[in-house]
């Protein structure tokens, strides 16, 4: 890590630093004796669950003891998997930025520029309005339609008769 910042800062002159570093050697730790000690309870409650002497309601408390102490095991696995890719990837992120701010450059346009941009911005919206419109407004000319056609054919069958 050290390394990384002092080549980082061989680039120019840093104006400022943040650093972030999360230690995860004690979390590995943790998780690895937590690890060991349900391996330990688990074998333990197999080797009473062995005993022919138990009695059943013994049985089924160890049993239960026993599933608990297999589902912490791989949470705790599950856990430490977790820890490890962790540990393996780093991130390093870098601004890079000047003393002096840099003023944008103004873009600009001549006359004709200018008609263009307000016509086509013009046009856009009367085709988003025209759109809108005719989202609108098209279910209700389909159902004028189909009216239309039923008193149509209303009127035929009255004629017809």
């Amino acid at each position: 890590m050290k390394v990384a910042i002092a080549r980082l800062g061989g680039l120019g002159t840093l104006v400022s630093q943040e650093l972030s570093v999360t230690d995860l050697q004690q979390r590995f730790r943790t998780q690895s004796a937590q690890i060991a000690q349900l391996r330990r309870r688990v074998a333990a409650l197999h080797a009473a669950l062995l005993d022919p002497a138990l009695p059943e309601a013994q049985k089924v408390l160890l049993q239960i003891r026993l599933a608990e102490s297999k589902r912490a095991l791989a949470q705790r696995l599950h856990a430490r998997k977790g820890t490890i890719s962790s540990g393996t990837t780093a991130q390093i992120s870098l601004v890079i930025g000047t003393e002096k701010a840099i003023a944008p450059v103004a873009h600009h346009r001549g006359r004709l520029g200018r008609m263009l941009h307000s016509a086509v911005g013009f046009l856009a919206l009367e085709g988003m309005i025209l759109l809108y419109a005719l989202i609108v407004i098209s279910p209700l000319a389909v159902l004028a339609a189909l009216v239309w056609a039923w008193r149509r054919r209303s009127v035929e069958r009255l004629l017809a008769a």
